[in-house]
């Protein structure tokens, strides 16, 4: 009778353990559509279930079937992941999903079209100076004359200080254009823009919907106003062709650009008085097309135009 007890005792034990496990499993159902919206089929679905040690992380390859879809299920310790490939497309993926919830995820695929040679740079640092417009020139790739080797303004750059603001750190950044008919067109997930994509940003700039300015305000160190999944094409250049039609070089930011108004003037002491002259931080990485009327801005990043870039100002996305 004790032998019989103790045996239906390990089996509840048995069972239980099975059924916490059975728990623990989640659903992962992924889609997969083109930037036209149309179903990928065989497109590679690679899920993560990532645990503390690799030993415990498994990782489920699939197929897409021909409505693009595939769906597996496993077990996480820390996050889900689901990386996407396709030959002749850009690699898509998306990583830290809850790990206690099942999930449906929308993929889409970028074709992979024409890339190209491109003025390509990522550019960190800090405003020239504060309180008036500052030029950028995409083909130099510095800041315009006095404040460096620029010769041509594409995009003007003008920081302030928010007075009376809710902080004093609070400053407001506009981004602005030297020429009529010059601007930039906000493209997010509405319109385009893709969190998930290696290229972020449509193949070819838009050809119209451009504004003359774009503002933010920054209250902080954080950048916490940088809106997500938000970046820019620009037009720049303007000029007249011979038969007075509109003539622009294009150009993009590859995920939006960050911006705080830190350091100098902003700090208490002692560090103030270290770095009196450090404010307006930005950071974004840019791509810009030096064909006057090409509107293509996929970049090959075999062939920078830029040569014998440092490590920190080289662009690894298209």
């Amino acid at each position: 009778m004790t032998r019989s007890l103790a045996h239906i005792a390990l089996m509840l034990i048995a069972f239980s353990v099975t059924c916490v496990k059975a728990q623990d499993l989640k659903r992962v159902s992924v889609s997969v559509v083109d930037d036209s919206g149309v179903a990928v089929e065989g497109a590679e679905v690679t899920t993560i279930f990532l645990g503390y040690r690799s030993d415990q992380t498994q990782r489920i390859k699939r197929f897409t079937n021909k409505e693009g879809k595939v769906q597996v299920t496993g077990r996480a310790l820390l996050r889900v992941g689901v990386q996407v490939q396709k030959e002749s497309y850009y690699t898509s993926s998306l990583s830290r999903l809850r790990r206690k919830e099942n999930h449906q995820v929308l993929m889409v695929l970028r074709k992979i079209k024409k890339p190209i040679s491109l003025y390509a740079k990522r550019y960190i640092g800090k405003l020239p100076s504060l309180d008036q417009p500052c030029g950028f020139d995409f083909e130099v790739g510095d800041w315009v004359a006095p404040h460096g080797e620029g010769k041509i303004s594409d995009l003007m750059f003008r920081a302030a200080v928010i007075e009376n603001g809710p902080r004093p750190i609070a400053g407001r950044i506009d981004l602005s254009f030297p020429r009529p008919k010059e601007g930039a067109v906000i493209v997010n997930s509405e319109n385009g823009f893709s969190e998930t994509s290696v290229l972020t940003m449509p193949n070819v700039a838009f050809a119209d919907g451009y504004v003359s300015e774009i503002s933010r305000v920054e209250q902080g160190y954080e950048n916490l106003s940088k809106p997500r999944q938000t970046s820019y094409f620009f037009r720049t250049r303007h000029h007249k062709s011979d038969t007075g039609e509109d003539l622009f070089n294009y150009a993009k930011f590859i995920d939006g650009f960050m911006f705080r108004m830190s350091g100098g003037r902003f700090l208490d002491e002692p560090y103030r008085t270290k770095i009196p002259d450090e404010y307006g931080f930005i950071e974004f990485q840019y791509c810009w097309n030096p064909t006057v009327g090409d509107r293509n801005l996929e970049f090959d990043l075999s062939k920078n135009l830029f040569k014998d870039l440092d490590a920190t100002e080289r662009v690894n996305r298209p």
